[in-house]
């Protein structure tokens, strides 16, 4: 999936102007904006989100306009953000946008100043339902972790489904369609998670995850990224460690055997000692 931010590059101060804001339906307020594209004003139509710790902004004509909001904000929204049309029907020509849902952006929302993968975006799930637990006094350490598979579907958009079976497996994944015997999230299956979303970003860490934050989740969790990023880089060290050993090793069995095949060139064909140098030469080169 092409990320809302991602989406959002081609807004610059020179090619972009506010129109005006919009209260919808529920009394939401809306910035509605134009994409001077081509001669062809295109219109974008986002909510507010008030919690600037989280969300990714685009300044504009002193104005601020929320591209990406805050992951509550998002999933409040079907995880979606942003649409396509304003009341007098002028709409974006979404062609060149791919996954739009009925003329809304899919989003996965923002945490320390970058919209989320969708591996990250299980990852901060996990984690909030982890926190839920840790308030609870009655539950221990052993019990934290313990997450069903239905309550975790529930709770992400089906874009990560495909993701959610290939760890647990599709026989797990679809247990949560029986009444009483759904999957628990394990240890093993949060530490692969948490790989796989070090992977997505290949190990970097959103631009504000250093900061202090007031909030004590926020610190709890990105203590718990930033571990995650250590495990990911420690792993990725060892396997670049192992790969060089493997190499050296591999060198020196050839170099081995070239001697011996020198030693004893008079002894075989030149067309048998032309092809044996060929062969170690391509292991080598492995």
């Amino acid at each position: 999936m092409l990320s809302l931010t991602k989406r959002c590059e081609t807004f610059t101060k020179e090619n972009t102007f506010l129109f005006n804001k919009h209260i919808d339906n529920q009394n939401e307020i809306n910035n509605i904006i134009f994409l001077k594209d081509k001669n062809i004003n295109r219109v974008f139509h986002f909510p507010i989100c008030d919690h600037y710790e989280n969300n990714v902004t685009f300044e504009l004509e002193n104005n601020t306009i929320t591209i990406c909001g805050c992951l509550d904000c998002v999933s409040k929204r079907n995880f979606t953000w942003g649409s396509s049309s304003i009341p007098d029907g002028t709409c974006l020509d979404f062609k060149e946008h791919e996954n739009t849902i009925n003329g809304k952006f899919p989003c996965n929302g923002a945490v320390d100043g970058r919209e989320l993968t969708n591996e990250e975006l299980i990852v901060r799930t996990l984690n909030r339902i982890e926190w839920q637990y840790i308030q609870k006094n009655n539950f221990t350490p052993n019990t934290w972790l313990l997450k069903d598979i239905s309550s975790l579907k529930e709770k992400l958009p089906e874009r990560c489904y495909p993701i959610l079976k290939n760890i647990i497996g599709e026989k797990n994944f679809n247990s949560s369609n029986h009444k009483d015997d759904h999957y628990i999230i394990n240890y093993n299956d949060i530490d692969l998670f948490n790989e796989l979303a070090q992977v997505s970003v290949n190990g970097i860490l959103p631009p504000h995850i250093n900061q202090e934050s007031s909030c004590l989740f926020t610190n709890w969790e990105r203590n718990k990224i930033k571990g995650a990023q250590l495990n990911y880089q420690i792993k990725n060290k060892n396997k670049n460690k192992n790969k060089n050993k493997n190499k050296n090793k591999k060198e020196l069995a050839c170099y081995k055997a070239m001697n011996i095949i020198e030693t004893i060139q008079n002894d075989i064909s030149k067309h048998n000692y032309i092809q044996l140098c060929q062969i170690i030469q391509s292991i080598n080169d492995l």
